[in-house]
């Protein structure tokens, strides 16, 4: 699917990437697979917002460790951008999350 996500990019202002916080074998296929959608033309000023899912697992990266792994501060330069720390099943950081992208959201 990842190849047509471009025919949605129009117009998008907010982006929430999740990622699997334990899962550190794939962090950076996760970093090239954000870095690609951050680079696209139409997403110049989008907001992004990277919810780090799992996090109340013990192994888990940290908030720090996964900007830092993933490059973020580079990567996502030209972009407003947080990292929240998030527990699906509980909702936890969910809310936090979404009132950062709210406030960066550029408005129609």
């Amino acid at each position: 699917m990842r190849p047509y996500w471009r025919h949605y990019y129009t117009g998008t202002q907010g982006i929430i990437f999740v990622i699997d916080a334990t899962d550190i074998n794939r962090i950076d296929s996760a970093a090239a697979e954000l870095r690609t959608l951050a680079a696209d033309g139409q997403l110049y000023d989008a907001a992004i917002l990277v919810l780090a899912n799992k996090s109340d697992i013990s192994n888990a990266l940290t908030v720090t460790e996964i900007s830092q792994r993933m490059n973020l501060p580079v990567a996502l330069a030209g972009h407003p951008w947080h990292v929240q720390s998030s527990v699906a099943h509980t909702g936890a950081g969910i809310e936090e999350g979404l009132v950062f992208l709210a406030e960066n959201m550029k408005a129609l």
